[in-house]
């Protein structure tokens, strides 16, 4: 094994983390934010895990990445099926550029729980 993908393979150790939700636990308020502590006690946000975590690079992914933590701190879109997304787009062939297939998987179950990430394409598309 390279020392490139032993670096990686601990850099993407340490970005899955166990998510706590702060301010008592409710994520309704809009005070609640969800972050993760590392081993070394820095927190990680939502939004910080699923840019480093998904190779977040265009501005248009940006905004997405952005949304999708805002939905979530409002208590509007599942942690879980965030979760369930992110480790999704990260497994197997998916690890190159794992941000489309997130993108992909994401919009599909939100959809079914009648829920719209992002209300309009972005500018550009």
């Amino acid at each position: 094994m390279s020392r490139y993908r032993i670096s990686a393979a601990l850099g993407a150790t340490l970005l899955i983390l166990i998510p706590a939700v702060c301010a008592n636990g409710q994520t309704g308020t809009g005070s609640a934010t969800v972050t993760s502590r590392t081993t070394t006690g820095r927190v990680a946000t939502l939004q910080q895990q699923l840019e480093k975590g998904l190779r977040v690079r265009l501005p248009a992914e940006f905004e997405y990445v952005e949304r999708v933590a805002l939905l979530v701190q409002q208590g509007r879109l599942p942690l879980k099926l965030v979760q369930g997304s992110f480790d999704y787009a990260r497994r197997r062939d998916h690890r190159r550029y794992p941000f489309v297939y997130f993108h992909r998987v994401l919009d599909a179950r939100a959809k079914r729980i009648g829920i719209t990430v992002l209300p309009t394409a972005p500018a550009g598309r």
